[in-house]
């Protein structure tokens, strides 16, 4: 708090401590508290100079008065010394605090943190009641997420929904009466809004189609967001009164262009404004404020981000959330001004904290404290179980089999940051192979989908290095990357020509994917091959076939390399996918049947499928990435162990008024 005290809050004016302090001192200490580390001096001796000039010009000025002021010039002289003690204190205080943060920074004896749901299935996503003695949240029963509640009073918890599929983002009625909570409808991938009593019941359909959801204080108005989990259509959002079926969407505002793909919405605590946290589909994020009924909205700040599910605070002005921003090493709980954008941490903790929700006195945080833990598998293809490549208590995602099949490359947070490494599976040694490093960074704050070129000389792969990701080749032995194609567009997936002198990629603009080529050497415009994509995985054939394998709103679809031919192969969607050794089937996982993830192979002539086995993985666990194995005969992935427990954060600071306030527990 004292450090973000220092960073974001002005000074008193010397002037107004004591008028008798000489301007030249003023204005000496107020350059060592400037703000800006640029308006600050820059360095301590450059300091020391320029407090002996001051000096000396007051000493000067002091012997030409005349001698009726003598007196009050010498007691200038005599408290000089206490003047330039202060300064001095003041420069090494401001150098101590913000390059060296002392441990009295965050007062860790006031911390208290307590368990609140720690089973051995995921548990997650807390919402406070309004009378602040109960939570609701989501717990795993036989791989399906229900929402269940718990009073703290008592250490049982009471199991609210019987769903068939997973229900997410729980939260209260203000009265306390209902629960309201995101599902699907049996068959269908799109979210609806539902509501259930607070002790159970059957539960009541409010709204299809919702991907976020907020209830005003009051309880007489609803807002919801609606996202295409397709990338076909942008974001939009909605009003109605519960209990009548009549929507109004809202057209104003940052929701009028269509440049979000997905967001978080909730009314603050007075109710007299929503905010909405939204994610651009460049991946970057703004978090806006829309007045209540009525205003002008405003944005607040666009923190370079993705957008978080977040909670008010009672005083109408911060946010808090858990998330990582840029920097950070891992998702920790954020407070978040939403007047002047600062961001401030309130936790560090070795798993992602995620999903804040705050006590209606703010007095304490719930949150969830998870793990994704994504392991590298190899999946037969004659219907054995998956065995493990790589399997860490880290994220290691992305594998890509070099061509002579010694080698993998992969993508990992081992170290804290986004990074490629390289193994031998063979002979058991790995190293780093793109790393922040070589982009001049501290931090990247995403790698993705490394693939090797047809020679295995480079590899290609996405990076979010600026504002959105964009395509690099590297030199596997070693080099700065080389950007593929300098355009304003968020670009994903490489896949390189059997000969290696085009890569495919999917690009994004305004929320509309494309698949292009550009040649790997440089120059030249990219391509456009196909308009209207889905984000998918593109794959170009290995050998000396014309196509190219792509998602669209037809399903998979074959694209040939100079754009003039399109066949759909399946209008089912692929969770991944890629070519066989002789380039005449796709191999890939799909879902059956809403929840089954089925091994699945296609032919390309005759478009006839076949399920090959099961991948047997918990319904929320997610599955990235595809490389043929040497052999032709399986092929590597990788999958998540979602883990989540639940805990309360109380003792934590925040910033109230003009300063900052410990919350008693």
């Amino acid at each position: 708090s004292t450090m973000a005290a220092i960073v974001d809050d002005p000074a008193p004016p010397i002037g107004e401590l004591n008028p008798s302090v000489p301007a030249p001192l003023r204005w000496c200490v107020e350059r060592c508290l400037a703000k800006d580390r640029d308006d600050r001096y820059a360095s301590t001796a450059d300091l020391e100079r320029e407090l002996k000039t001051i000096r000396a010009h007051v000493d000067d000025s002091s012997q030409s008065q005349p001698a009726l002021a003598a007196r009050p010039h010498r007691r200038r002289a005599t408290t000089w010394p206490l003047w330039l003690a202060l300064a001095s204190f003041l420069a090494g205080w401001l150098a101590t605090e913000l390059l060296l943060l002392p441990r009295s920074t965050i007062d860790l004896s006031l911390y208290k943190i307590r368990p609140l749901a720690n089973t051995a299935v995921y548990q997650g996503s807390p919402a406070w009641s309004a009378d602040g003695k109960s939570i609701a949240y989501v717990g795993q029963v036989e791989g399906v997420r229900q929402v269940f509640v718990r009073d703290l009073a008592s250490p049982m918890a009471a199991q609210i929904t019987r769903s068939a599929t997973d229900c997410s983002a729980p939260f209260w009625s203000p009265d306390d009466s209902r629960i309201f909570y995101l599902g699907a409808l049996p068959g269908r991938s799109r979210r609806s809004l539902w509501s259930a009593g607070a002790t159970g019941g059957a539960p009541e359909l409010v709204e299809e189609n919702t991907s976020a959801a907020a209830l005003s204080p009051d309880g007489k108005t609803l807002t919801l967001l609606r996202a295409d989990p397709s990338g076909k259509q942008p974001l939009s959002m909605w009003l109605a009164t519960p209990g009548q079926p009549a929507l109004r969407q809202v057209t104003t505002g940052p929701l009028a262009a269509g440049n979000y793909r997905h967001g978080f919405v909730a009314f603050s605590p007075n109710g007299a404004s929503i905010g909405l946290w939204l994610t651009r589909w460049d991946g970057n994020s703004e978090f806006w404020i829309l007045p209540f009924p009525a205003g002008s909205p405003r944005l607040a700040f666009a923190p370079g981000h993705t957008a978080y599910p977040f909670s008010w605070m009672p005083d109408n002005r911060h946010i808090v959330f858990g998330g990582q921003v840029p920097g950070s090493l891992g998702a920790d709980l954020e407070i978040m001004d939403t007047k002047d954008g600062g961001v401030r941490p309130l936790s560090m903790t070795t798993r992602d904290a995620v999903s804040a929700s705050v006590s209606p006195d703010g007095k304490r945080i719930a949150f969830t404290a998870s793990q994704d833990d994504f392991d590298l598998i190899d999946v037969p293809l004659d219907g054995a179980a998956p065995h493990a490549l790589l399997a860490t208590s880290q994220n290691e995602t992305d594998p890509a089999w070099s061509p002579d099949g010694t080698e993998l490359a992969h993508v990992t947070d081992r170290t804290g940051s986004s990074q490629i490494w390289l193994r031998s599976p063979r002979d058991g040694w790995e190293r780093p192979l793109v790393t922040e490093k070589e982009f001049g960074r501290r931090w990247i704050a995403a790698f993705g989908e490394p693939r090797f070129s047809p020679d295995g000389q480079r590899i290609a792969y996405s990076a979010a290095a600026d504002a959105s990701h964009s395509i690099y080749i590297s030199n596997v032995a070693g080099g700065k990357p080389v950007r593929l194609a300098a355009e304003n567009s968020d670009q994903r997936s490489p896949s390189w020509s059997p000969d290696g002198a085009w890569i495919a990629y999917l690009r994004n603009v305004n929320g509309k994917w494309s698949l292009v080529k550009a040649r790997s050497g440089g120059g030249g415009q990219p391509i456009v091959l196909r308009e209207h994509c889905l984000p998918s995985h593109p794959k170009w054939q290995t050998k000396s076939g014309p196509w190219i394998a792509i998602e669209t709103a037809a399903g998979l679809t074959l694209v040939s390399d100079d754009g003039a031919q399109t066949r759909v192969l399946d209008p089912d969607h692929w969770l991944v996918f890629g070519w066989s050794g002789d380039d005449k089937r796709l191999y890939g996982i799909k879902n059956i049947d809403g929840r089954r993830r089925a091994i699945v192979s296609i032919d390309i002539e005759t478009k006839a499928a076949k399920v090959l086995g099961d991948l047997t993985l918990p319904a929320a666990a997610e599955v990235r990435g595809f490389s043929l194995s040497p052999d032709g005969k399986s092929f590597a992935t990788s999958a998540s162990h979602p883990t989540g427990d639940i805990w309360v954060l109380s003792g934590f600071r925040w910033p109230g008024l003009r300063r900052w306030f410990t919350t008693p527990d």
